[in-house]
Order: structure tokens, then C-alpha cells, then sequence
């Protein structure tokens, strides 16, 4: 499963990596880039997560009104205790 990484660099910037865990190892797929400044490093990180979704598609579950309503299923107050 790959994720979104931050790591800091020789230079003491900040570094926005796409890694895979491997066994116990972090393998990197892709390196986005560097930056020094927060706006810069949103900018990295908003440029991974579309790197990372690319292809993704859409799962259309239809929860719409025509769909059941949680059948059997019952509230208890917050206060409740079994026993």
C-alpha cells in the first residue's frame, strides 16, 4: 500500500516522497519534490495525493432515498448500562 511521506533533507528542506512498505522497509516509488515554506510543501503534498488517487475509481454504492434504512438496528441512551 503506498502512502505520502515528509521527510527532511541534507539541505533542510522538506522533502514530499510517494513510498511503499516492503516487509519492514519503506521502498520509494516516486519523489515529488522539495520546498522550504508551508504554502510549498501544501502545494507537494496536494500534487501527491492526485499522483496517488490517479486512476482511482469511484465505487457507486446508490445510497440514495430508495435505500433501506438501517433495519433491526436500535438506539440506547448514552446513559444505558447492561448488566
Amino acid at each position: 500500500m503506498a502512502f505520502i511521506r515528509k521527510v527532511r533533507t541534507a539541505s533542510d528542506a522538506m522533502a514530499v516522497q510517494i513510498v511503499e512498505k516492503v516487509g519492514r522497509c519503506n521502498r520509494v516509488i516516486e519523489h515529488i519534490g522539495s520546498a522550504r515554506g508551508d504554502a510549498e510543501i501544501a502545494a507537494l503534498i496536494a500534487t501527491a495525493r492526485v499522483t496517488l488517487l490517479a486512476g482511482q475509481q469511484a465505487l457507486e454504492l446508490n445510497l440514495g432515498a430508495d435505500a433501506p434504512a438501517a433495519a433491526g438496528r436500535r438506539r440506547l441512551p448514552v446513559n444505558a448500562r447492561g448488566g
